[in-house]
């Protein structure tokens, strides 16, 4: 994310503080999509993950001015929605997410092999990341789905940089080892 994004972003999280309605949408535009594919893969069920989304934006409106600037502003809303994520783990503990993928969307028949191979690799991966651990398999979304940097994950997960890139080196081992014992069948 480039610097001047944001400076915005604290910009917009200042006029939220002083309850500028507009400033709350805009950011809820800017923010909603990369909330909600962090939450959606946590939690593997899209309906469920919008609720959660929505509390998460809520509690922005109502912080907003608790927001200190020593992380990035989309670092601090990522750490409110993985406390919302913590809590409705203890509260609704689900062992396995959703198995639904969608497969296919086209009316093209000839790009249906194409989409079940694509479903296949995608369907391993989905399998070989609900075998990790909750904290391992939030190390890997925020660094290779969400693109963020070892100090922004500390900072959501609230542990020491060290801790992820452990969890890093850790989940990297095992995805490798479960992705080539599922390419071996």
């Amino acid at each position: 994310m480039r610097h001047h994004d944001s400076d915005k972003e604290a910009e917009l999280l200042h006029a939220i503080a002083r309850g500028k309605e507009q400033a709350m949408q805009q950011l809820y535009r800017l923010w909603q999509p990369r909330l909600l594919a962090f939450v959606t893969r946590r939690l593997g069920d899209r309906h469920d993950a919008e609720d959660v989304v929505h509390e998460v934006m809520l509690d922005i409106w109502r912080q907003a001015g608790r927001y200190e600037g020593r992380s990035r502003p989309l670092t601090w809303a990522m750490s409110i929605a993985h406390h919302k994520l913590v809590d409705r783990q203890r509260k609704h503990y689900r062992e396995d997410p959703s198995d639904d993928i969608e497969l296919f969307d086209g009316d093209d028949e000839a790009d249906l092999p194409a989409a079940l191979n694509g479903a296949r690799d995608a369907q391993r991966l989905h399998d070989c990341l609900t075998r990790l651990s909750d904290a391992h398999r939030t190390a890997v979304h925020l660094a290779f789905f969400e693109e963020l940097s070892y100090p922004d994950i500390a900072r959501i997960i609230a542990c020491p940089v060290g801790t992820v890139k452990t969890r890093l080196f850790h989940a990297r081992k095992l995805l490798k080892d479960c992705l080539g014992e599922s390419l071996c069948r």
